[in-house]
């Protein structure tokens, strides 16, 4: 198999061995949603950017995660305290274990118009005086969670 153009998985064919070895008419390769031909993929992590992997590319995925890349899982992000004093729009997700959100400097710490903040605990959250939600409407809401979570064994 030639794995210079491809993931080196082998349950993924190369687009050279799909049109060489099996005939395909056109490189996979079709773009976005183009998906007209038998021969354009689905598979998102090969030709055509779509919804599919197979099941050695969900393995390598897996690895990865529970590998080298573990500090992204939320699991992991919850294993130490965690202090908020401003939600720094537009980034939209806070981690820790235990949670203050207490106002820094100002008086208040909070989101407006249709700011969205999502807080993911393991032990506790605390709010201090100065928590607020403003200047937001039933068509243009703010959006705020709270959500526990376990930590890594």
């Amino acid at each position: 198999m030639n794995y210079t153009c491809g993931d080196a998985l082998n349950d993924t064919p190369t687009a050279w061995d799909l049109m060489d070895n099996l005939g395909s008419p056109i490189h996979p390769g079709c773009g976005w949603v183009v998906g007209a031909s038998s021969w354009c993929s689905n598979n998102m992590m090969d030709y055509g950017l779509s919804h599919a992997l197979t099941p050695n590319q969900l393995t390598v995925v897996h690895n990865y995660l529970e590998g080298g890349m573990r500090t992204y899982t939320v699991c992991d992000a919850l294993m130490k305290d965690e202090f908020i004093c401003e939600f720094d729009y537009p980034k939209e997700n806070y981690f820790g274990k235990n949670i203050k959100i207490k106002p820094c400097s100002a008086s208040t710490v909070g989101l407006s118009g249709t700011e969205r903040a999502s807080v993911y605990f393991a032990e506790s959250v605390e709010f201090y005086p100065g928590m607020e939600i403003s200047g937001s409407t039933l068509a243009n809401p703010s959006k705020f969670e709270v959500i526990h979570g376990d930590i890594c064994n």
